[in-house]
């Protein structure tokens, strides 16, 4: 799994969708932080891969780092990075706990937020929901692994969640997105 992503806030003439409630939180505060925010998993990729690869491309999303996947296929690997866990770094001589909460302390850098901490992810520990209860985000997942299709628990928080025609078509998901032109 692989993570990357911050842009600033593109030009989209297209008028923003309505604010919505997240299910059953309360309404949607007005957006917070400036940074929008896309995860990019690559299933079963392994890290050495990657390095032989070579590409030029995928260091320009982001820093990459050398992460370890909480499970060894796809489906826990993915609920595990929707509460906000990133794959880990392994580090000696550390409690997980500790870890855990200064890794995710790093959402303030990568949203350009104030405020986050793994606490305000209590009680319901589920990413897309705080992004949307607390930091007003818009939530969109486009997946192409029929083992997170839309009718597991996985697609839980999401304004919108679509399983794609085509297995490992990155083109064609990249026409579906769009960007919160409040942000």
């Amino acid at each position: 799994m692989g993570w990357f992503g911050r842009s600033k806030k593109p030009q989209d003439p297209r008028p923003p969708l309505p604010r919505r409630s997240p299910a059953g939180l309360g309404p949607r505060p007005d957006p917070q932080g400036e940074n929008h925010l896309i995860v990019i998993t690559l299933d079963s990729l392994r890290w050495d891969s990657l390095m032989a690869a070579e590409s030029k491309v995928i260091p320009k999303l982001g820093k990459v780092e050398k992460r370890y996947s909480y499970a060894s296929w796809t489906a826990p690997s993915h609920y595990n990075l929707l509460t906000g866990l990133l794959p880990h770094s392994s580090p000696q001589h550390v409690y997980a706990s500790e870890y855990y909460k200064e890794d995710f302390f790093q959402y303030n850098t990568r949203l350009a937020a104030k405020g986050i901490d793994f606490g305000a992810m209590v009680p319901g520990l589920w990413f897309p929901e705080f992004l949307q209860g607390k930091l007003g985000y818009q939530t969109h997942a486009r997946v192409s692994l029929p083992v997170l299709n839309p009718k597991t628990a996985i697609n839980r928080g999401f304004d919108s969640y679509n399983l794609m025609d085509s297995h490992n078509d990155m083109r064609a998901m990249l026409s579906t997105l769009t960007f919160d032109s409040d942000r």
